[in-house]
C-alpha cells in the first residue's frame, strides 16, 4: 500500500513537473502517512516482543518488526530511484 501511495503521488505530480519535482511532491505528499503507519508497524511488534516471554511469539513479533522496517526503508529510499529510472516507460503509458 505504501508503494501505491507514493507512486500515485509521483504520477500525479509528474503530469506537471519534471522527475525531480515529482519526486519531491511525492515525498511531501506521502511521507507523513508512510512514516506514521510504517513506524507503528515496526515499533509496536518490537515493544511487544520485549514484553513477552514466549520465545515463539517473540520470534514472530521480531520478524514482523524487521519486515516492516525493511519495507519502510525500501519504499522511502529504493522506490524513488526505481520510479525515476523507469520514468520514460511510465510517461509512454
Amino acid at each position: 500500500d505504501y508503494s501505491i501511495l507514493f507512486t500515485s503521488y509521483y504520477l500525479n505530480a509528474r503530469k506537471s513537473a519534471d522527475r525531480k519535482g515529482a519526486l519531491e511532491a511525492a515525498y511531501k505528499g506521502s511521507s507523513h502517512s508512510i512514516l506514521t503507519s510504517g513506524l507503528i508497524l515496526a515499533c509496536v511488534p518490537y515493544v511487544m516482543k520485549l514484553a513477552l516471554t514466549d520465545p515463539m511469539i517473540s520470534a514472530i513479533l521480531s520478524s514482523l518488526s524487521i519486515g516492516a522496517a525493511a519495507i519502510l526503508i525500501i519504499i522511502l529510499f529504493l522506490l524513488p530511484g526505481v520510479l525515476a529510472a523507469i520514468d520514460p516507460i511510465l510517461r509512454k503509458r
